[in-house]
This record gives structure tokens, sequence and C-alpha cells, in this order.
């Protein structure tokens, strides 16, 4: 059982922008890993979160295999989907950076969020064309 941070996770998030992972959440059929934007705690009570969300066989898989749970956990951080077990509705998420450099994100909330590289933290949307 993992239900603490994961270290492949950790290595994917070094290589981006003002993330960091909170404690995983496990049960017996699945593991939600979280990742938090950093923000500036004065302007928002909770930091905004992304979910990445493994069955515990596919978890088990990707760990078997050199490289397979980074490369699953980079593919979910950039563009994941889920529904929410308490409403029923649809959550889309998703993280990258633009062809301007850019890094986007669309947290579980369905806020947007953009990194502000010379405030070295991420501000809420919305955002000109």
């Amino acid at each position: 059982m993992v239900a603490t941070k994961s270290g492949e996770l950790d290595l994917v998030l070094l290589q981006l922008p003002g993330v960091e992972q909170s404690d995983a959440v496990e049960n017996a059929e699945f593991i939600r890993f979280t990742v938090q934007l950093r923000i500036d705690p004065s302007d928002y009570d909770q930091p905004p979160q992304l979910f990445l969300i493994f069955s515990q066989d596919e978890f088990g898989r990707a760990r078997m295999a050199q490289g397979a749970l980074e490369s699953q956990l980079r593919t979910k951080l950039e563009k994941f989907s889920f529904t929410d077990a308490l409403n029923g509705k649809l959550v889309r998420t998703n993280f990258h950076q633009d062809r301007s450099g850019t890094w986007t994100a669309t947290t579980v909330d369905g806020s947007t969020w953009s990194y502000d590289n010379d405030k070295k933290r991420w501000v809420k949307g919305p955002f000109g064309l």
C-alpha cells in the first residue's frame, strides 16, 4: 500500500514550476495522488489541486516496468479526466506549457491558472487570448 508520497511523482514534479504533491489517498481499488499548485496563501485558503488516479492494478503494473510509472504520471498530469464519485460529474484537468513558454493548469474545481515566473507562483485566470 502507498498512502504516502510517490518518489516517482516527485521526480516528475521537479521538472515543472511551482508544484508539489501532498499525501496520496488509497483504498482497496484506487490510489489518488494530489498535485498542488504553489500560490500566495494570503490570496486563497486552499491550494488548487490536480488529481492523478490509478487503479491498484494499473499502478502495480506501471511500477514493474522501468520508466512506465513516471510516463503514466506525466501523461495523467498533462491531461486527465474522471467522474466525481460524489456528484457524478466529469472532472477534467490539465497541465501544460504553451508555445510562448507559459505554463497553465486547469484544476479539479475547473479553475484556470497560469505560472508567473517573476512571482514564482500560480495566479488564477481568466487570461487573454
